[in-house]
């Protein structure tokens, strides 16, 4: 059962708050890779996640970003860190790098010479 909060947020309902005892066998989440599952080698797959969302009429696939691309992102903001723009730049720089394409265009090559 969900609740309303004093700002009107939704709040978990009573399922989340207190674990679930039962989960069906065919209640998995399909949100990870197929190679998450194998034994041992999955857990590398647990974090990559991906998901299409659609805003103000495009369509936007996001992905997490691998250690390396974090790393990136921090060498990007190493001008604006201290100043009052680094957690702008931070999060700028973060969304650039999770966003992979839009409209199914590769972000990586939206601006390449001649792309239209």
């Amino acid at each position: 059962m969900r609740r309303e909060s004093a700002v009107g947020q939704k709040m978990p309902d009573d399922d989340f708050l207190n674990g679930v005892d039962e989960v069906a066998e065919d209640d998995t989440f399909k949100g990870f890779p197929e190679e998450s599952i194998e034994p041992l080698r999955g857990l590398l797959f647990l974090g990559k996640l991906s998901k299409n969302v659609m805003y103000a009429g495009h369509d936007f696939l996001i992905e997490t970003l691998t250690e390396g691309q974090l790393i990136r992102v921090g060498q990007l903001i190493s001008e604006y860190r201290g100043t009052f723009s680094e957690v702008e730049a931070r999060k700028a720089f973060t969304v650039a790098a999770c966003c992979k394409a839009v409209d199914g265009y590769a972000v990586a090559t939206a601006y390449a010479s001649g792309a239209d």
